[in-house]
């Protein structure tokens, strides 16, 4: 467009040379509304923004009469809107700010910010819209100090950063850590004078409106300047502390633990450890409070809030801990404050939740006691200003199993610990393992539910814990009597923090169980009838979790609890139909992009919303809904075929079709056979995929529909393909490019060119696949399709490496691999790094071939791609002989033939000329027996065992023959 938009600072469209103002009040608030975000914003929203108070059918007529207004407006492009929604499709630095923050590109990011978001405007009469411009005009300038942090950080001094440093600190004129960066730069820089003179600024602010002095940090900085004195020795304080005593190990939280630690050693005065119930945050404070004893003059104390019943009894609470008498003060809270006024000492407030009407008395403190520091717990924030807020979630536990990466983890080594108090013959072995590690992902780290889980393993197998846990997470229970009524069970944790919310708030929570993994703002608004607010206040509640990137996450445990009682109103039933044809709308308007320059986006937005799109799917199937469980099946069976999830794929589809499919329309019916054959073949089920391809070909016939005939032809060809049957694949691949030619389909010609090259390319005929792989390159970059750029380019290096062109052939092999990985296409990256192998192969780099073969050959296993884990063992094979390992390759050879068998193939994957050159080497170097006894023990080896075998060794190279093809 040319155009971009300046929202951080004064508002402004800058087009060429040319600046102009963007339009006032209602228009500038929806462009700016619209322009902080990345997507779509529904209509709903909108409504519920700008017009809260006005009749539906009248505020819905407002917004048409506002988005007329603003489309009129010159300079002003990009604006779209249908049914559901609007966006604006402008280059917007909020856009780009937040795009460089994710990446890491600190220095960008801040030259980006022009100031303060929307500076200089107001919103009035709106007060959704107003709360939502506070913070986030908030959120960008605390992104924005952080980002310049980083920057001065990870760079050289330099007068630019010092300057900006300087702008951070007249802008958050109490930002102590941007004063430590000035006087690090300005020390480097020799500009002590300068340094000195910022310094005294601070320091005046500071003890004027606060009564403070700089941190004991910041002082030995200002010190070390000239380097002209080393820093003060401190003696350590007396350690002063009424802590309880730890009767059980702290594990984990150690990047937590370090930060709030650094947080106080940098000054910080209010910090609340946020989370919901049962994530360990008394014992994370407790630890942080041992770890400061003797750090504090006064000590350190800590005040047990829990048992409270109202916010009056904060200050007589404080008091006892303190050992401070207040049954002769008049005026408690103003004996409290002059006791305090003067110390220096950390004061530990636990379980805030319940009294948060009572926050005003902590300002009231830290303003009264300018050298106490307050470090709370809370289930809710305490919604100030000076709060510092660490939300803490689940202990960490490794995404799939490996029995070291179990091992490390913090979740596993809380569970392992706890489950040894009460079995003592309780060890981690390889066998119980993944059962533990599913523990630990049903509960999500939470450390209160890994100790109830590990309670019971002195009656039950961790599988057997597991699996109750799969029914319902109401299984954890303990009748431990040093346990508070509140923590001796899940139930019981969240009813705690259910009781806390209105009838408004448990509604809006209720319904919002139905997502899984996670949602965005319009999804709740759509889907649920959750707005902004009500998202907020239950974030504050650490009942939802707000991710960085702006979508809101439910623990599982809430979740679960949260759901049970929304089931025993009934009210989910309507809001599951909404949530299911939300993704369904999702799903087929991603099918639009996903053969297109648009495709990675679209594959990561349909990752991040596979496990809604599954629970969608399964009401479908809940409901016989064939219509809608098809049609969601069939839209994101690309996906499932990019991104590896052939047997998931394949097992939704079976249910699905498997549903009365009276009525169903027959295009419908023919497409979820495609897919279905598709998905059958990926796993090498032939014969099925055949049969069901062949009942797709015959519906789309009869429905003569030109293009899917073609589209049909061209998945027999690759299933005949893959079962050595190149003659019928060809013939296949050729009717299809006829129609496909007759009908001008243009991505479907360039598709086929490329497998019709590869059906020459497994014959040998490498001169005469290359002008079809060169074809269909040209013409998918003409499309600017992305995947199919990448294998043609794959096949194309193959062919070119076979006739000696190995620069040029590992460089698009090379491009091919990196425009995979960043699809994601987890097939296509294996193919690649096969190919890759063969070059370096030929290259003697034999460590770099072994490292290529090793991941293809893990990442076919996980796909359950039989016929390419034959190619790669095949390239093994060449690697076993190039290191004189005849024996092993001899083994390998008959793991092959084993496959072959097993899968019925008529050929085997790796070609007849090349199995009997690798047996010819053997035969030549092993006595007969030796030769004979291996190769019938690798014939004899299942899938499994000959996949374990290959990998034993840190070997390397190898090469498929004839090679892998894209």
């Amino acid at each position: 467009m040319g155009t971009r938009v300046r929202l951080l600072g004064s508002p402004r469209l800058e087009r060429k040379e040319a600046v102009a103002p963007l339009p006032k009040e209602r228009p500038l608030w929806l462009l700016s509304y619209l322009g902080a975000q990345e997507d779509w914003v529904s209509r709903a929203e909108l409504l519920e923004l700008f017009w809260p108070e006005v009749e539906p059918a009248s505020a819905r007529n407002n917004l048409r009469q506002l988005l007329h207004r603003v489309r009129q407006m010159e300079g002003v492009e990009g604006l779209e809107a249908d049914a559901s929604g609007v966006r604006w499709q402008a280059e917007v630095d909020v856009r780009l700010f937040r795009q460089a923050l994710a990446r890491g590109q600190w220095e960008q990011a801040v030259e980006l910010y022009g100031g303060p978001f929307l500076e200089g405007v107001r919103i009035y009469g709106l007060p959704g819209l107003e709360d939502w411009l506070e913070a986030e005009r908030a959120d960008l300038q605390t992104a924005w100090g952080d980002a310049l942090l980083r920057w001065a950080a990870e760079s050289k001094p330099s007068q630019e950063l010092l300057e900006c440093l300087e702008r951070l600190l007249e802008r958050d004129p109490f930002n102590e850590r941007a004063l430590q960066a000035i006087l690090q730069h300005a020390a480097a820089l020799g500009e002590a004078g300068r340094a000195r003179e910022i310094y005294a600024a601070f320091a005046g602010r500071l003890a004027g409106e606060m009564g403070l002095e700089p941190d004991p940090a910041t002082r030995r900085l200002l010190e070390e300047l000239g380097r002209s004195a080393l820093p003060p020795q401190t003696p350590a304080h007396p350690v002063l502390h009424n802590l309880p005593t730890r009767l059980t190990t702290f594990i984990g939280r150690e990047e937590e633990l370090g930060l709030v630690n650094r947080r106080l050693e940098a000054g910080e005065r209010l910090i609340t450890l946020a989370g919901p119930g049962g994530m360990g945050k008394t014992r994370l404070a407790l630890s942080v409070a041992e770890s400061q004893l003797g750090a504090f003059a006064d000590g350190v104390w800590f005040v047990a809030l829990a048992p409270l019943a109202r916010s009056a009894l904060i200050i007589p609470a404080i008091a006892e801990a303190l050992g401070l008498n207040l049954t002769r003060a008049t005026d408690p809270k103003a004996r409290l404050l002059e006791h305090l006024r003067g110390r220096e000492m950390l004061l530990v407030l636990d379980n805030f939740e319940h009294l948060v009407e009572g926050a005003e008395l902590v300002l009231e403190l830290l303003n009264e006691a300018p050298q106490l520091r307050m470090l709370v717990t809370s289930r809710e924030r305490l919604r100030l200003q000076a709060e510092w807020t660490l939300d803490l979630q689940g202990l960490s536990y490794p995404p799939g199993y490996g029995l070291e990466a179990v091992r490390r983890s913090s979740a596993v080594r809380l569970f392992v610990e706890r489950a040894n108090r009460v079995w003592p013959q309780f060890a981690l072995t390889p066998q119980v393992a993944p059962a533990v590690l599913r523990i630990c992902q049903l509960v999500q780290g939470m450390p209160l539910g890994l100790e109830l889980a590990a309670a019971w393993v002195s009656a039950f197998t961790p599988q057997d814990i597991a699996d109750e846990l799969e029914r319902s997470l109401g299984f954890l229970e303990s009748p431990g009597l040093d346990l508070p009524e509140r923590h001796r069970s899940l139930r019981a944790v969240f009813e705690h923090s259910w009781q806390r919310l209105t009838p408004e708030q448990q509604q809006s929570l209720a319904r919002l169980t139905v997502f899984r993994g996670g949602f965005d703002r319009q999804a709740a608004l759509k889907v649920a009838g959750v707005g902004p607010a009500a998202l907020l206040t239950l974030a504050d509640k650490s009942l939802l979790r707000r991710t960085p990137s702006g979508r809101f996450e439910l623990h599982e445990v809430i979740r679960q609890q949260a759901q049970e009682r929304a089931e025993a109103g009934g009210v989910l039933a309507a809001i599951r139909q909404a949530h299911a044809e939300r993704y369904l709308a999702l799903a087929e308007e991603a099918g639009s992009y996903l053969r297109g320059p648009e495709e990675a986006r679209w594959l990561e937005r349909l990752a991040l919303e596979h496990d809604n799109l599954r629970t969608a799917l399964e009401w479908a199937l809940s409901q016989q809904d064939a219509p809608l469980a098809l049609r969601l099946a069939t839209a994101i069976h690309h996906f499932w075929y990019v991104r590896g999830h052939h047997r998931e794929g394949r097992v939704w589809l079976e249910r699905a079709l498997g549903l009365p499919l009276e009525g169903i329309p027959p295009r419908l019916h023919a497409r979820a056979l495609n897919a279905l054959a598709e998905r059958t073949k990926d796993q090498g089920e032939y014969a099925q995929a055949l049969r069901v391809q062949q009942e797709a070909l015959d519906l789309w016939q009869r429905l003569e529909d030109l293009g899917e005939v073609a589209g049909a032809l061209h998945s027999l060809g690759t299933i005949v393909r893959e079962q050595g049957n190149f003659d019928q694949a060809l013939a296949y691949f050729e009717e299809s490019l006829r129609l496909r030619r007759d009908i001008g389909d243009r991505n479907g010609i360039a598709t086929t060119l490329n497998d019709i090259g590869v059906v020459y390319g497994y014959r040998g005929q490498l001169e005469a696949s290359r002008p079809y792989f060169e074809e269909s390159l040209v013409r998918k970059r003409e499309i600017g399709d992305r995947r199919g750029i990448a294998y043609a380019l794959g096949n194309l290096g193959q062919v070119l490496s076979e006739l000696g062109e190995s620069a040029r052939a590992r460089a698009l092999t090379e491009e091919s691999l990196a425009i995979k990985r960043e699809l994601g296409d987890q097939q296509g990256i294996a193919v690649s790094l096969v190919n890759l192998a063969l070059l370096t192969l030929q290259q003697a780099d034999l460590d770099a071939t072994w490292s290529h073969l090793e991941e293809a050959l893990r990442i076919f296993y996980t796909l359950e791609r039989r016929w390419s884990i034959g190619v790669v063992l095949g390239s093994f094979v060449e690697l076993a002989l190039r290191l004189e390992q005849f024996e092993r390759a001899v083994r390998l050879v008959g793991a092959v033939y084993g496959l072959t068998q097993t899968m019925g193939l008529a050929e085997p994957p790796v070609s007849a000329g090349n199995l009997e050159r690798y047996l010819a080497a053997g035969r030549q170097h092993l006595e007969p027996q030796t030769f004979e006894r291996a190769l019938a023990q690798g014939r004899e080896m299942s899938l499994e065992q000959a996949v374990d075998y290959a990998l034993q060794q840190p070997l390397v190279g190898a090469r498929a023959a004839p090679g892998a093809a894209d």
